[in-house]
């Protein structure tokens, strides 16, 4: 996903802490992805939006942002 995001333009910043993990990020400027895969991948885009944990924010449907 972090090489998909790159192709698309998005500013990626990934959160890793192990040095194998860190490795892999770093991995992703030495490919790219074809015009297939990229299509496959934005094929998986239908518009939804969640919140994980959404159910511990009680009254949270309420607010002016909701949905995010």
């Amino acid at each position: 996903m972090l090489r998909f995001q790159l192709q698309r333009g998005v500013a990626v910043i990934p959160n890793s802490y192990t040095p194998s993990r860190i490795k892999h990020n770093i991995d992703v400027f030495d490919f790219e992805l074809s015009d297939n895969d990229m299509k496959t991948l934005y094929d998986f885009n239908i518009n939804h939006h969640s919140v994980a944990g959404a159910d511990d924010f009680v009254g949270m449907e309420s607010h002016p942002e909701f949905p995010l």
